[in-house]
């Protein structure tokens, strides 16, 4: 994101979101949505960006983890 390479970040962060969930891994998916989130915000999708993070949001408060909320 820091090259502000939009597309590339929404791909890994596709491909990672996709490899937690087929792992049964939470945590990783709700960080990857997280930042996958700030992609969205950072191209100027707000509404795209909220949907994500609330969705992460979800996530993280099943896994009772204070370090993801």
């Amino acid at each position: 994101i820091s090259h502000h390479d939009y597309e590339a970040a929404n791909r890994a962060l596709e491909r990672a979101i996709q490899l937690h969930r087929t792992s049964d891994n939470p945590r990783g998916v709700a960080r990857s949505l997280y930042h996958f989130g700030d992609v969205a915000m950072y191209r100027g999708d707000y509404q795209r960006a909220n949907d994500i993070w609330v969705e992460a949001l979800a996530i993280a408060r099943g896994c009772d983890d204070p370090h993801l909320l």
